[in-house]
């Protein structure tokens, strides 16, 4: 997807290095906090009908599991030419977590993705895993790693690279106790969130579904 890059930067002490999105912030514990900020953003939509018409797929689903991995990332020219280098094992992973979730309506629809009924995966560029001896925490915005039983709306991007669907937390919609809610800040998502109720919601989205020229 080439609006989702990762641009980040790594802070020690007081030196900056052009290095993959990481903040290595000092911390009072004994086990240093490297932080990657993803820049990750959806495009700009005027509301959910047009979002709809930007992403590959989008479907409501149940969380069954979730699992937070760490994956390595390509290493600069510099490095790669050096394979021995120690440089090599100072370039921090992507962090990601990855959710099966259970599909329980499509909005739109996508050959990739699975019947009603079944599962799938899914992943979210956010989490927390153990690097180095450095807890390595990647921020999406305000977005949390899926949690077991949660249901949400999900606007999804296929990745081609890794052939995965991907969900930004400008596309993610919890369905909670008959209310809607979303990390988003986006003006498409913010607007969709005050519909007043998960059901309300749910009628906003089949009906901007409805309404893509297929």
């Amino acid at each position: 997807m080439n609006h989702n890059h990762l641009r980040t930067y790594v802070l020690i002490g007081a030196c900056w290095t052009g290095a993959t999105g990481v903040l290595l912030a000092q911390q009072p514990s004994t086990q240093p906090t490297l932080e990657i900020f993803s820049d990750r953003f959806a495009e700009p939509a005027k509301d959910v009908g047009e979002r709809l018409t930007q992403v590959d797929a989008a479907i409501r689903c149940q969380v069954v599991t979730s699992e937070t991995k760490t994956v390595a990332l390509p290493l600069p020219a510099s490095m790669a030419a050096s394979p021995t280098s120690k440089a090599a094992n100072d370039q921090p992973p992507d962090v990601l977590t990855e959710s099966t979730v259970k599909v329980l309506e499509v909005f739109k629809s996508n050959a990739k993705l699975p019947a009603v009924g079944q599962t799938m995966e899914v992943i979210q560029p956010l989490g927390t895993a153990t690097w180095n001896g450095h807890k390595l925490v990647k921020r999406d915005g305000t977005a949390k790693p899926f949690q077991k039983s949660e249901e949400y709306v999900l606007f999804l991007k296929w990745n081609p690279h890794t052939n995965q669907f991907v969900v930004i937390a400008d596309d993610t919609f919890r369905l909670s106790v008959g209310r809607v809610e979303s990390p988003s800040h986006a003006s498409y998502a913010v607007a969709a969130t005050t519909t007043g109720s998960d059901q309300a919601f749910l009628l906003l989205v089949r009906g901007a579904a409805g309404r893509i020229v297929r």
